[in-house]
C-alpha cells in the first residue's frame, strides 16, 4: 500500500467517527429538549398551562369623593386588608363641603317662612339633601346638621361593602381634587380606593380542546403563582362556549377555592394551572418508569 493510499484510508475512518459522534450528541439534544417541554412518555414533573388573573368589575366598588378635600386620617388601610360593609376607613375636611352644609342648614332653619311664599319649599329642601348625600354626607350626618345648624367638620368615609381593598390611592394629608363639575349630580369624582368581594378573582386558562372537553363546572384544579411555589386549589367555575374561529383553544375560568386577598392573586398577574395534583402526577411518572 502506497503512502498516499495509507493516509487516505486513514482520513476517511477519522471523518466516519466523527459524524457518528456528531450524530449521538444532536440525538441526546433533541431527547433533552422534548424532555423540558413535557414531550415524550418519559417527562417528569406536572403538566401545566398558563393562565392569567382576571378581576370582575361587577364585583368590585370605588370609594369616590366628589368635593375638594384634605384627607386627616386612614384607619390602617393597606391592599388586601379585608373590610366589612359599613366600616370607617377615613377621615377627610372639606372647606367646600362646609360651604353647602351651612347653606342647606339657613335653609332648613327658616323653612316654615320659606312654605308661604314657595309652592317648591318642600322640593328644594329634597334636593339640598340629596346634594349633601351625593357629596359625601350620610344621612346621620344630615340629621346632625338639621338639629344643631353647625356643619360637620371632620367628615367620614365608610366602606359602601364587605370584601377586601384592591385598591388605595390616597395618603394622609393628601389634598384631593374632584375635577370640573358640569352639572348639580354630574362629577366624575376621585376615586380614594376600590374593594373587591372575593367572588371578584378569577384565573382564566386557554385550554387544548380535547382537555376541555372533559371538565365540568366544580372540577379541581390547581393553581402555580410561581413554578417553585406549592399548588393553590380552585374549582372550575365556567368552561366558556365556544366562539366561531376561536381555534383549537378553549377558555375555562377557575375560581380560588381561599380567599384572593390571602394568596396575594392581583389583576392580569401570570401563572401556571395544572389539572392534576402533583403527587398523582409523581406516581404516574413513576409508573412509567
Amino acid at each position: 500500500m502506497s503512502a498516499t493510499g495509507f493516509i487516505t484510508r486513514v482520513w476517511l475512518l477519522f471523518w466516519l467517527l466523527a459524524g457518528a459522534a456528531h450524530a449521538h450528541s444532536d440525538a441526546s439534544g433533541f431527547a433533552e429538549e422534548m424532555s423540558r417541554f413535557g414531550g415524550g412518555s418519559e417527562a417528569q414533573g406536572p403538566r401545566r398551562y398558563a393562565a392569567q388573573v382576571r378581576v370582575d368589575p361587577r364585583h368590585i366598588a370605588g370609594v369616590v369623593l366628589k368635593v375638594n378635600a384634605r384627607i386627616v386620617d386612614l384607619n390602617d388601610l393597606y391592599v388586601g386588608r379585608p373590610v366589612r360593609e359599613g366600616e370607617l376607613l377615613a377621615e377627610y375636611e372639606s372647606a367646600e363641603l362646609e360651604t353647602v352644609q351651612r347653606s342647606y342648614a339657613e335653609t332648613y332653619a327658616n323653612m316654615e317662612y320659606i312654605r308661604e311664599i314657595s309652592v317648591t319649599a318642600e322640593e328644594k329642601l329634597i334636593e339640598g339633601r340629596m346634594n349633601l348625600q351625593w357629596r359625601g354626607l350620610y344621612p346621620e350626618d344630615i340629621e346632625k346638621l338639621e338639629q344643631s345648624r353647625d356643619p360637620v367638620k371632620r367628615l367620614r368615609v365608610k366602606s359602601p361593602r364587605s370584601g377586601y381593598l384592591l385598591e388605595v390611592n390616597v395618603t394622609e394629608g393628601q389634598v384631593v381634587n374632584p375635577g370640573a363639575q358640569s352639572g348639580l349630580f354630574n362629577l366624575s369624582g376621585t376615586t380614594l380606593m376600590r374593594i373587591a368581594s372575593d367572588q371578584a378573582v378569577t384565573v382564566d386558562v386557554e385550554l387544548p380542546l380535547a382537555v376541555a372537553a372533559g371538565l365540568s363546572p366544580g372540577d379541581t384544579a390547581w393553581l402555580y403563582p410561581t413554578p417553585s411555589a406549592p399548588p393553590l386549589e380552585a374549582s372550575v367555575a365556567e368552561v366558556v362556549p365556544l366562539v366561531e374561529g376561536s381555534g383549537l383553544r378553549r377558555t375555562v375560568r377557575l375560581e380560588p377555592l381561599a380567599s384572593p386577598r390571602l394568596l396575594g392573586l392581583r389583576d392580569g398577574q401570570r401563572l401556571s394551572v395544572s389539572l392534576q395534583p402533583e403527587q398523582m402526577q409523581q406516581e404516574e411518572a413513576g409508573h412509567a418508569h
